[in-house]
């Protein structure tokens, strides 16, 4: 996957003005370029619940909420989290905006995002327990991340994905790659 998957005139700049330079891209990386867009699904989102797929499942940016066992489980064993100890886990929670996604209270899906809040984000971490994959979820919780009020705004968002493609595409990010002038 190469290219720019969004690369949206900001306001009050040309698309000249808004060209940036990344380096040393790998092919796991993925890029979204944004700009306010008022008027967005999902205007008025309440900050801390959003409603999912049913009255019983939810996405909540309670910390308190969330199982690090659960979310410690899944990350020490995945690709890109593979060993991480559970004090990492925690830190990185701590340290991030973290989103949880529950069914009947059970946590089956998390996501964080480090960001300045101004301009720039880096999505982390996201993932849906197996039993609960293919059914939409990830996409709820990838769409309430976007479109998060603190999130929404920023101008760059990133992350990283070699599994996850189909999923991300759908949301504006595609592969980066190497701008060099």
């Amino acid at each position: 996957m190469t290219g720019i998957a969004t690369d949206r005139e900001l306001p009050g700049r040309s698309p000249s003005a808004d060209r940036f330079q990344v380096r040393r891209c790998g092919r796991r990386a993925a890029l979204r370029v944004t700009g306010k867009q008022p008027g967005r699904a999902c205007d008025g989102l309440p900050p801390y619940d959003s409603s999912m797929a049913s009255a019983d499942s939810g996405i909540s940016t309670d910390t308190s909420r969330i199982d690090i066992a659960v979310v410690h489980q899944y990350l020490s064993t995945s690709y890109w989290g593979e060993g991480r100890s559970r004090t990492v886990v925690e830190r990185s929670i701590q340290n991030s905006f973290c989103f949880g996604v529950y069914h009947s209270d059970r946590q089956i899906g998390f996501g964080r995002v480090v960001a300045d809040f101004a301009v720039f984000a880096y999505f982390a971490d996201i993932f849906v327990i197996p039993e609960f994959q293919g059914r939409g979820i990830g996409k709820a919780l990838v769409h309430a991340m976007l479109e998060h009020p603190l999130i929404r705004g920023l101008q760059v968002i990133l992350l990283r994905t070699r599994d996850a493609h189909g999923l991300y595409e759908q949301f504006g990010f595609g592969g980066c790659r190497d701008l060099r002038r």
